[in-house]
């Protein structure tokens, strides 16, 4: 019995010696079989010591385009930094040129809240009324990298790819800017009554060292008081008004790195007192006709505010006045 065990044993041990062998010259199916179970049996590092090192650190912000994103405007400069609306403006590339010679655009800009849209009625080949190119809210600090020069003219030429008219195929560019400016109480007070917190993305685009949006508006809707107990908070205007209308202010100042442009309220616009003398190409039938345009009147705010709370915009406010004295339908062209 104990013979007969042992044979049995030499037996066995032969035969796994000999599909071992097989197993080491094989070639075909059978191989990579093999290699396939060795790779899996291998260590993790030895098995990607040939592979590129993965990393978690996301793209930079320039590279993840999404509409409206504010990454593409940003220049050498932080986009809010008071330097960067003066800078040297380059010269136009070809590409630029043909889309300014071809399609020039008028800019129509607001905080929100102004009546801007009524004013849009007033002019043609301008941007978007309903902001779907991003474009109607943004702050000089911006477009200032976007500048480029041909001669003495200064044209915004729009850099990203999804604000492209898919019509014409140019992008956009701006050779005019209209600036309309309210009262900075009201515009809070309307744009946060209609859109909740959805506004304050569009003018907080390259302004830093403010509250995040989700802490301010919390799990309740936000409320135009809730957002100035915020700015009173912190000491700083949370809504991003102030900081919007002092880079369009510095940009006036600058008159010749910068597009004609025109500081008016809504109301100047449908007095007459300046649209005839500003871009005139861009004027709809209804502006150049002879007969009076409908008085426009413009709001005020209605809700009950706190001193604490009013005097979060007291800069922005002073600066809507120094606006008046500036510019105030008296453009830089």
């Amino acid at each position: 019995m104990l013979k007969r065990l042992l044979a049995c044993a030499a037996v066995v041990s032969a035969a796994r010696s000999y599909d071992d062998a097989a197993a080491a010259t094989a070639s075909g199916p059978t191989a990579a079989a093999a290699r396939r179970s060795a790779r899996r049996k291998a260590p993790s590092a030895a098995r990607h010591r040939d592979a590129p090192p993965k990393t978690s650190q996301k793209p930079p912000a320039a590279a993840r385009h999404k509409r409206g994103s504010a990454a593409l405007f940003e220049g050498p400069c932080v986009p809010h930094c008071p330097g960067n609306l003066t800078d040297a403006v380059p010269p136009c590339t070809a590409a630029e040129l043909r889309s300014c010679n071809r399609h020039p655009k008028l800019l129509i800009t607001s905080m929100g809240g102004v009546g801007s849209t009524p004013a849009f009625e007033l002019f043609q080949e301008t941007n978007h009324v309903n902001d779907r190119d991003s474009h109607k809210h943004l702050g000089a600090a911006m477009w200032a990298p976007t500048r480029c020069t041909r001669g003495r003219r200064v044209f915004l030429v729009d850099p990203a790819p999804m604000a492209m008219d898919r019509h014409l195929h140019h992008r956009w560019c701006y050779d005019q800017v209209v600036v309309l400016y309210g009262d900075p109480l009201h515009a809070v007070e309307s744009t946060v009554r209609r859109f909740g917190h959805l506004h304050l993305p569009r003018l907080r685009r390259g302004v830093g060292n403010l509250t995040s949006i989700r802490r301010i508006a919390g799990t309740k809707r936000l409320t135009p008081q809730a957002l100035l107990d915020v700015s009173a908070a912190t000491g700083r205007d949370e809504s991003a008004i102030t900081q919007y209308l002092s880079s369009w202010l510095a940009a006036v100042k600058a008159r010749d790195a910068w597009p004609p442009l025109l500081l008016a309220s809504t109301e100047d616009l449908y007095a007459k007192r300046c649209v005839e003398g500003f871009a005139e190409k861009h004027l709809t039938a209804r502006a150049r006709g002879k007969r009076e345009l409908p008085p426009y009147r413009a709001k005020t705010a209605t809700g009950r505010y706190t001193d604490r709370q009013v005097a979060t915009l007291a800069r922005a406010t002073a600066i809507v006045e120094e606006m008046q004295r500036v510019g105030g339908c008296r453009g830089n062209a």
